[in-house]
């Protein structure tokens, strides 16, 4: 058994190796598809799925279809019985309310119920497409039947015994990346069979640079090979595994994952970092997310506490060089993105991530809204262990929709009027890197928009 998380003593520990169930379920040959959840290992996995290449696009599909559709959709989503939620993830790793210091801390998924850290899910993004009888656009591949021209295909198929671990979330987002980094990085460390597991990418999404070099980091450090699939061939395989959860494993994952892209960036750990980020944004469909005072509440922290102060957009440096950028640095500051979400991943064991964005008070003068609105990365570090502040923006902007899809025109992206209580800021940086995260999380969700 690993070690168990000093912060919760956890009543259902993982084990070293996944289920005999699953191992079985995962490494014979079947004729007709057959979906199960394996909850413990947070792993959706289909027997009898197969993929056809043609170019760069790959099509996924099923042999046949047992109605293990309808059996999910039934069991998890509502549909026609009572509606499944698991208890995942005690970690309480946050700085979010003061509970851990700067240090890491080795913790343990899979508390029946935690007093607080804990996350409830249904079955990740399939509700939704089991609802509607077809594929999503994004996020998780719902596998259809095969055609006829498939299933011949099929018949005449090369067959990889063993599981394949698929990256099919929105892979041209960092943000949406990171998670199957952690599935693989969690799958590929529980799979103990004498062959490592394989695993795919969905070239339909457009993996982004960040996401192929990661995840080929990832299964390097753990002997996964990529699954090769020649043109105009098809390929069936034991078990095609997809996450169950939104943020599968646990810290001891996300560094796994972290040290593998350390090692493939050459990258030599360090004792402790000296470096302050802000990750800035370029010009988008969304806006540039330009705040001000940040910049200068930085350069003053940076001053105080001889960190080494720098400006990026990540977005624009190759993947190794955010490898590099990110994990020198004691402090990484964003407004609410990717960029800064989905690099918490290659964090410093003692660095601290601040999220700048809108809170239910951002709006100076309006009624302030009584609700998480959710802008935030704060679940990622909760379920890594990664050391986490979100820090409330003001939005001097009384047109500005706080609780709108912040895509839209009236969303507080779009806004022009972000600004940062550059003082509050500054205290909530030196109360953090003076070790106090209490104190800095109370300051931090202070009124944004008081005089600075």
């Amino acid at each position: 058994m690993r070690t168990l998380g000093c912060l919760l003593a956890l009543p259902f520990a993982r084990a070293d190796c996944a289920s005999p169930s699953l191992v079985a379920f995962a490494s014979s040959r079947a004729t007709r598809a057959e979906t199960r959840v394996f909850e413990a290992e947070q792993a959706v996995v289909t027997r009898g799925a197969c993929v056809t290449r043609r170019g760069r696009r790959e099509a996924w599909f099923a042999l046949g279809d047992d109605g293990s559709a309808g059996a999910l959709r039934d069991r998890y989503c509502g549909g026609g019985g009572a509606r499944a939620t698991l208890a995942h993830n005690g970690t309480r790793g946050s700085a979010v309310g003061g509970v851990r210091d700067l240090a890491f801390k080795a913790v343990r998924p899979y508390a029946a119920a935690t007093a607080a850290g804990a996350q409830r899910w249904r079955l990740y993004k399939r509700c939704a497409p089991l609802r509607r009888g077809r594929p999503p656009a994004s996020e998780h591949l719902e596998l259809l039947p095969a055609t006829a021209a498939q299933a011949a295909a099929a018949a005449r198929a090369e067959w990889r015994a063993g599981p394949v671990v698929l990256a099919s979330d929105w892979l041209s987002n960092v943000g949406h990346a990171a998670r199957d980094v952690l599935l693989l990085s969690a799958f590929a460390r529980e799979w103990c069979g004498a062959k490592p597991p394989a695993y795919a990418l969905l070239e339909s999404r457009r993996p982004s640079p960040w996401a192929r070099e990661f995840l080929a980091a990832v299964a390097a450090s753990r002997g996964a090979p990529r699954l090769a699939v020649a043109d105009g061939a098809t390929v069936c395989v034991g078990g095609l595994v997809q996450k169950a959860a939104q943020h599968v494993g646990d810290a001891e994952d996300a560094r796994s994952a972290r040290d593998a892209a350390l090692a493939k960036c050459g990258v030599a750990g360090a004792a402790a970092p000296d470096g302050l980020l802000h990750v800035v944004h370029g010009p988008s469909r969304e806006g540039d997310r330009a705040v001000a005072g940040v910049a200068g509440a930085l350069k003053t922290v940076a001053r105080r506490f001889g960190l080494r102060e720098r400006a990026a957009e990540l977005g624009n440096l190759s993947f190794c060089d955010q490898v590099g950028a990110v994990y020198a640095s004691r402090l990484v500051v964003g407004v609410f993105g990717a960029a800064v979400g989905g690099n918490v991943l290659l964090a410093h064991d003692a660095a601290l991530t601040v999220e700048l964005t809108a809170c239910g008070h951002s709006r100076a003068r309006a009624e302030p809204l009584r609700r998480n609105l959710g802008h935030s990365f704060q679940p990622l570090a909760v379920a890594t262990a990664k050391g986490y502040l979100s820090f409330c923006l003001c939005v001097d902007d009384d047109a500005v929709d706080l609780a709108a899809k912040r895509t839209t025109k009236r969303g507080w992206f779009r806004s022009g009027g972000l600004r940062v209580n550059a003082a509050a800021l500054e205290r909530a940086l030196g109360l953090a890197l003076d070790g106090d995260l209490r104190g800095a999380s109370r300051e931090a969700a202070r009124d944004p928009c008081g005089a600075a």
